[in-house]
């Protein structure tokens, strides 16, 4: 499929899951492809604001013509003149509320995703201007993950927690896993670090449910968010409002 029709269908969530796979790829790896597309979602933001703009002055024109409208002397016909001036205002309102809906719609899980992701902290503490990094496997690894090397994160984490079975080195591999794009290997270590209930536990069910949702698997990722949010836990309230911005998809 050409760039512009897979783009189109994933902004307008017409993309099937295999056109959604081929777009994550070529948003990864081609940077053509990917100006593209933050090209398209630039003018659909254009777009809305085009559209609001369009809306505001229907409404303000709207109230100048009720503001016009003469005071009558009886009881009935200053009724009548309410209603002449409520209805083009209730009309206004009714079609900034649908074309809201409307645009509002169009988020995709890429969408969604990009708005609530952010890489978890480095809990060893960030790195100094001019301090010295250690030169073992552990500082190597945090480091790395701060400075988002997440390939080679990744790959130390990895080799951590073979030889040392902390399950904060699985939840930290996850997080490098995610951060360099390979959902579906996220997902995997996210729902082995499930099976281990560490203080970690609560932040990755968040991630789980944001690769899940990247990967665009989203009825999986309603069914973690849905589990995040019943409980006053990590981001639980972030979860009820992705919750709600999924209701659509």
């Amino acid at each position: 499929m050409d760039s512009s029709n897979l783009i189109q269908n994933v902004i307008h969530n017409r993309a099937s899951q295999e056109e959604f796979i081929e777009f994550q790829n070529r948003l990864e790896k081609d940077p053509l492809f990917k100006a593209l597309y933050q090209e398209a979602i630039d003018m659909k933001a254009i777009t809305l604001d085009k559209k609001k703009s369009e809306i505001r002055n229907l409404l303000l024109e709207q109230e100048r013509n009720a503001n016009h409208l003469k005071p009558k002397d009886s009881t009935k016909s200053e009724k009548s003149g309410v209603l002449r001036y409520l209805i083009p205002l209730i009309a206004a309102a009714a079609i900034i509320i649908f074309v809201l809906n409307l645009f509002n719609n169009n988020m995709t899980a890429i969408d969604l995703y990009d708005q609530n992701y952010e890489p978890y902290r480095n809990v060893m503490g960030g790195i100094e201007r001019g301090e010295e990094i250690k030169e073992d496997l552990i500082s190597k690894a945090f480091y790395t993950y701060e400075i988002k090397d997440y390939a080679t994160a990744a790959m130390l984490f990895d080799q951590l927690y073979e030889t040392d079975h902390q399950s904060m080195y699985l939840f930290y591999h996850a997080n490098a896993q995610l951060g360099q794009g390979n959902t579906q290997q996220a997902i995997s270590l996210y729902k082995q670090h499930q099976n281990i209930q560490d203080d970690f536990y609560a932040r990755s069910r968040w991630y789980l449910a944001l690769a899940y949702l990247k990967n665009n698997q989203i009825q999986e990722s309603k069914a973690v968010l849905e589990e995040v949010s019943k409980v006053e836990s990590y981001n639980y309230v972030k979860a009820r409002e992705l919750l709600l911005s999924l209701k659509d998809l």
